[in-house]
């Protein structure tokens, strides 16, 4: 499944923090897509995530937001990918995060992890396993 998060969202953080249970639990994988409600900062810190080739758990770790090196790694690659997501998410109608897209087309706003359990759980979705 999909999660549309912002680096510098305080709801994002706390469905980040709850991830790595939902996906022992239930088996799911996520994929991150970076995406900002908060610019300039969020962009920036979307970028700098990107340009440091950050894995999902170095991403869900978050030590890395502490730090204040986000001008050491904006890069162009970064900065057009983000761009690119920014627009996509746009035309998807999504105007807040956290954003969860299961599988089978559900949808689960916000940091709701009770409906993105009931949803998970429904024996509706067609979850990939985590490797």
């Amino acid at each position: 499944m999909y999660m549309i998060t912002d680096p510098v969202c305080p709801f994002c953080h706390r469905a980040e923090s709850r991830l790595r249970e939902f996906a022992d639990k239930y088996g799911a994988e996520f994929k991150l897509i970076l995406y900002s409600v908060h610019p300039p900062v969020g962009r920036r810190k979307a970028v700098e995530a990107v340009c440091r080739g950050l894995s999902a758990e170095a991403y869900l770790d978050g030590k890395w937001k502490q730090e204040n090196v986000t001008g050491q790694y904006q890069c162009k690659e970064g900065a057009e990918l983000i761009k690119r997501t920014e627009e996509l998410v746009r035309k998807m109608g999504v105007r807040g995060v956290p954003v969860f897209y299961l599988p089978d087309g559900t949808l689960v706003q916000g940091a709701n992890m009770p409906a993105l359990a009931r949803a998970l759980s429904s024996g509706k979705q067609h979850v990939s396993y985590a490797k």
